[in-house]
């Protein structure tokens, strides 16, 4: 069938097009993941666009233009030729054990969409906070809507109190994205709190590298060197720190940020992944424990472990690697000065090859489970280890420096240590450019800004590759069972960065749909690279016991969760006629029959991460991809992975259905290993048949 009013092609039980349904548009490549998982799961706190001008989702990415790039280097540049006043504190008398928690808040669409904010804020309970010790400030600001007792029309200051927040001083609507407006509450807490520490808690989007805090009104944000300079004009500095700052954001956790903090705090709390938020799942309420013998340590663990309380609802099934971590700043120049004379050591032009093949098996954060290259961050302990056999001085001591600095670590997966660094590679060159020019104007650290430039000009400027002679689907390969083999050349094996995996099965019509795709290869010393794959499958089939829902088993610690890597095109809301369009990943709980037990929303900036109310959920559609990859030749078709057939099986949250174990002898299934040169080049081999 094909759409009257797209003319996209489509077939299945379908009531909308896939493609222009509702007049909405979802654009999705499923089979080219890094992971058994479809890349937008989850995510609620979300990456912050740069500039708030870029888009979340690679299906929406829009260029910067030229014109722009360059006043926002050379704006973000000029920060750092102005002279930093710091401003000298006089000695105060003050109370022991006495702090005040300055709560720095821009709601935006957290807050206009999804009430996140409001829910945080809702949470501090005065009744339960020690009022006599903690002063609890509240600055808001850059949100076109509340949902609470916020005016989204002026900026202002609100102090707990036994009876709630209650405004105290009131600003025009002011851009909370100006180091100005920053400095203006830092001194305000100050001035009028004289207690013996000070904590900082910075609640919106984030975005690596690029800063936090993203104004509503203006699209403007805090840079770091917006964060320097208004730090720079508060009364903190290096003989009076603010005992704490909390990244309540999304990539916050790198060591750039912390060398910005490192004058001006004891103490950083901030996560190196995408985190997540929903809407009665508060994670604020940390504060309602505080005790006035608490220190930066044991509030950093309090706020961590509530966050890790709330997984099961905001996580469900831990699908999404979460991690936050407790970082000591005071070890932070003795860290970079280590990591300067580490990166010295390194020889890139003669160790290109080696280093593109450690960054291309790294952990990108953002990346792997949300599809988000952008920012182009990597743990840095696992960084420095990869790159540790092309180093002249051992990394030993800088190793340490990092466990040494990461107090406290908590994350849902292995590999990670608290902290990470920018490291340019998935990111298309308009991104790379912006970051390394703003790299430069960071003043982080000359030896490892050079590095990264080297290995960015290396990396796009170099398009050949063996494998462009060699054609990937003419080399050697083995199926035994679920063993799967390619032979590379020696000549091919100097040029390969990473690899997966994809299974098709061959439908009837001559299509394939793909069912599983995972980057578990491994290349051995012999030049072959080998894949393990599960047999295990399940179909779960429609009310005409016909068309089926293709379902991947997975264990996490222990539990084993069945979900549908296709994507939820459509719910059913109340009446017939409201449909909307709205991926999502589908759980379902398997006993003598299935159903469905979690819809997890992964539509847009709003919905992700939101686990959906299967009340509301009536009615479901699973749209899946299949692809018309040979000609009548048995040849590939050069554009095969760009033009997918879609097709929907429609099936209700409140029913049962049948299912039935399968394998890969059940049917035609076929594998295809797709390899990644050093130069990002893309190649796939043949249809290895599975029997």
């Amino acid at each position: 069938m094909f759409c009257g009013k797209c003319g996209h092609r489509h077939d299945g039980n379908i009531k909308f097009c896939p493609v222009c349904g509702n007049n909405l548009m979802f654009n999705q490549q499923p089979i080219f993941s890094n992971n058994l998982i479809p890349n937008n799961i989850i995510v609620t706190q979300q990456v912050q666009p740069l500039n708030n001008q870029l888009p979340k989702k690679k299906s929406k990415i829009l260029f910067i233009t030229l014109a722009i790039l360059i006043f926002s280097f050379l704006t973000v540049g000029a920060f750092f030729l102005l002279k930093e006043e710091k401003i000298k504190s006089q000695p105060r008398d003050f109370q022991e054990n006495t702090r005040t928690i300055m709560i720095y808040m821009v709601g935006s669409d957290l807050e206009s969409e999804a009430m996140i904010p409001s829910n945080d804020l809702a949470a501090i309970n005065p009744n339960e906070v020690d009022l006599d010790n903690v002063n609890v400030l509240l600055y808001t600001g850059g949100t076109t809507k509340w949902h609470n007792f916020i005016s989204n029309d002026e900026n202002a200051i609100y102090e707990l109190t036994k009876d709630g927040f209650i405004k105290i001083k009131t600003y025009p609507k002011e851009n909370m994205g100006s180091p100005e407006t920053f400095t203006t509450f830092l001194n305000f807490g100050y001035d009028n709190y004289i207690t013996e520490n000070y904590d900082l808690i910075i609640y919106d989007h984030g975005g690596a590298i690029d800063g936090a805090v993203y104004d509503d009104f203006t699209d403007d944000h805090l840079s770091l060197a917006d964060f320097k300079m208004a730090l720079a004009n508060s009364p903190f500095n290096e003989d009076n720190k603010l005992e704490l700052v909390l990244f309540r954001t999304c990539l916050n956790g790198t060591i750039e940020v912390a060398d910005v903090f490192d004058d001006y705090a004891d103490y950083l709390v901030a996560s190196t992944e995408v985190t997540l938020g929903k809407a009665g799942a508060p994670v604020l309420d940390f504060i309602n424990d505080i005790e006035a013998t608490d220190d930066a340590i044991d509030i950093g663990q309090m706020f961590i472990d509530g966050y890790e309380e709330r997984m099961p609802q905001l996580n469900p099934g831990l699908q999404v690697g979460q991690m936050y971590a407790v970082i000591d700043l005071s070890k932070t120049e003795y860290l970079i000065s280590l990591l300067d004379e580490f990166i010295k050591g390194i020889d890139i032009d003669s160790n290109y090859a080696s280093i593109v093949r450690v960054r291309s098996q790294l952990l990108q954060f953002g990346y792997t489970y949300f599809d988000e290259k952008t920012y182009d961050m990597v743990d840095l302990y696992e960084l420095i280890e990869g790159l540790s056999p092309y180093s002249n001085v051992n990394s030993n001591e800088l190793l340490q420096a990092i466990d040494d600095m990461v107090v406290y670590n908590w994350s849902t997966i292995g590999n990670t240590h608290g902290l990470s660094i920018y490291f340019p590679y998935n990111a298309d060159s308009t991104y790379q450019n912006y970051f390394l020019n703003l790299y430069g104007s960071l003043d982080f650290n000359n030896a490892y800004d050079t590095f990264i430039s080297q290995f960015s000009l290396l990396n796009l400027s170099n398009n050949s590759s063996s494998f462009t002679l060699n054609k990937l689907d003419k080399n050697e390969s083995k199926v035994d069972g679920i063993n799967l083999e390619l032979k590379l050349s020696d000549e091919q094996v100097k040029d390969y960065a990473k690899s997966q995996y994809i299974i098709f099965h061959e439908e009837e019509d001559g299509y394939y749909t793909p069912i599983i795709s995972s980057d578990n290869t491994v290349l051995g010393k012999d030049g072959i690279l080998r894949a393990s794959i599960s047999n295990n499958l399940i179909k779960v089939y429609d009310a005409e016991d016909e068309d089926y829902v293709q379902l991947i088993e997975r264990t996490v610690d222990g539990k084993k969760l069945y979900y549908s890597s296709s994507v939820l095109l459509a719910y059913l809301e109340n009446d017939m006629e409201d449909w909307h369009l709205d991926p999502a990943t589908v759980y379902f709980d398997i006993t003598d029959s299935v159903k469905v037990s979690n819809i997890v929303l992964s539509g847009d900036e709003v919905t992700n991460g939101t686990v959906a109310d299967l009340e509301d959920y009536t009615t479901i559609q699973f749209m899946n991809f299949r692809y018309d990859i040979l000609d009548e030749k048995g040849n590939y078709k050069t554009d095969w992975g760009s033009s997918p057939t879609q097709y929907g099986l429609e099936f209700r949250t409140d029913s049962e259905y049948d299912y039935k174990l399968a394998s890969l002898d059940d049917g035609n299934y076929y594998c295809v290993f797709m390899v990644v040169d050093i130069y990002g080049n893309e190649y796939y081999s043949k249809l290895l048949s599975i029997k």
